[in-house]
């Protein structure tokens, strides 16, 4: 729905800016660097698409993660429940000296 009341000029711009920051590896490693508590969700969809080697990568960087069951890239919105659940087991967790 927001897709379609976006202008292509502005759809492109963005797309272009989204690229221009993710590619390499510029944003990984400055998320694997974070001195906080940070934690990755996945959605299971993701998880066949990109492979293991994706949670080797944070296995290697220590980066705890949370596979959210019958979601893809919009996990909040394929799995509105599992969303929630996993955002708030990382904020108790994170509130309590875990994390």
């Amino acid at each position: 729905k927001a897709l379609a009341m976006t202008t292509a000029v502005a759809f492109h711009r963005s797309s272009r800016s989204l690229i221009a920051h993710t590619q390499g590896d510029g944003l990984a490693k400055r998320f694997y660097s974070l001195q906080i508590p940070r934690e990755y969700f996945l959605g299971e969809h993701s998880l066949e698409r990109w492979g293991r080697a994706f949670v080797g990568e944070l296995d290697r960087h220590k980066v705890p993660y949370q596979i959210i069951a019958g979601a893809g890239h919009a996990l909040a919105q394929e799995n509105p429940q599992g969303f929630a659940e996993a955002t708030l087991a990382f904020a108790s967790n994170t509130s309590t000296g875990g994390g």
